[in-house]
């Protein structure tokens, strides 16, 4: 529940600074970076309360995805 709502805020708070800093894509990029290493870290954390059966190897995955994701944010971050 707080995800989602703390992922909408994040995501408001992406656009209201696009706006205020004139669409300065390294400074979005940044937010968005920031946003992903929380997402990050909430999947390290799920992972460390060793998670039954399915539902371990389904959080794996997605931390895998979410780190790729990260990733790929901050490769561009870094190219700009």
């Amino acid at each position: 529940e707080s995800g989602s709502v703390a992922a909408s805020l994040h995501r408001g708070w992406i656009n209201i600074k696009s706006v205020v800093t004139g669409k300065d894509e390294t400074a979005i990029l940044e937010e968005c970076e920031r946003g992903e290493d929380v997402a990050v870290n909430a999947y390290k954390e799920a992972m460390a309360e060793n998670l039954p059966g399915a539902a371990g190897q389904l959080v794996s995955r997605q931390y895998d995805s979410v780190k790729e994701a990260h990733d790929r944010v901050k490769a561009l971050r870094n190219a700009n």
